[in-house]
């Protein structure tokens, strides 16, 4: 398998306030989206939505494209009803990410589908972060379902759901220019975690990493 670095996709306000300050150096954003691993799963819970609690889970094999080399895995994301006795509350998809992570191509997403609609795809995937990267970078693809532009920000401390002790979390922008991808908002991610918390999309209220776990 060739090594990787992982969201998802996809796809999670304690990361931002006094006392945090953005640092300046560069970072390899690739190793805060690894993939490695026999199993890989996260649990979100957002501080708006009391309903659900989301959970990720990674593909058991990537697909492998047509250049022999890149790997692309599926992440699919569900809400599921925290109360399973609550009959007002339904299980469902939230959405599903193909992303893949290498130094050679960088953090790339292939597609994206949101709820019950069709898949999305982005030819070429859109490149949301790379290898060596300064604050204030940013990446600009033309996809055939828009543009997709993604900064790097920098990165500050991060006190998220499962942990306080993250000094460390990067900062993603993402903007598809108002295409209503599913992909555009703000994105933290946590070198060997992946993404911690997110707020993307349409959602109201940002969701963050509650647990994870990786085999």
């Amino acid at each position: 398998m060739r090594a990787l670095a992982l969201a998802s996709l996809f796809v999670f306000s304690a990361c931002t306030g006094p006392g945090n300050n953005v640092t300046v150096s560069g970072k390899n954003l690739i190793t805060f989206f690894p993939f490695d691993g026999t199993e890989r799963s996260w649990t979100f819970e957002s501080d708006a939505e009391t309903q659900h609690r989301m959970v990720g889970v990674r593909s058991a094999e990537p697909e492998l494209q047509n250049d022999g080399a890149t790997e692309v895995w599926t992440v699919q994301y569900d809400l599921v009803c925290i109360d399973p006795d609550d009959t007002t509350c339904t299980d469902r998809h939230y959405r599903t990410i193909r992303i893949s992570a290498d130094a050679g191509d960088g953090v790339r997403i292939h597609s994206i589908t949101v709820g019950d609609g069709a898949q999305l795809d982005f030819d070429p995937p859109a490149l949301i972060g790379d290898a060596d990267t300064l604050p204030d970078e940013e990446w600009v693809t033309e996809t055939s379902a828009g543009t997709i532009s993604a900064t790097f920000t920098g990165s500050e401390a991060c006190n998220i759901r499962w942990t306080d002790t993250w000094d460390e979390c990067i900062v993603l922008e993402v903007d598809d220019g108002g295409a209503n991808t599913g992909l555009a908002g703000t994105i933290w991610a946590v070198a060997s975690y992946n993404m911690v918390a997110f707020d993307i999309g349409e959602d109201a209220g940002r969701w963050e990493l509650s647990t994870a776990t990786f085999e």
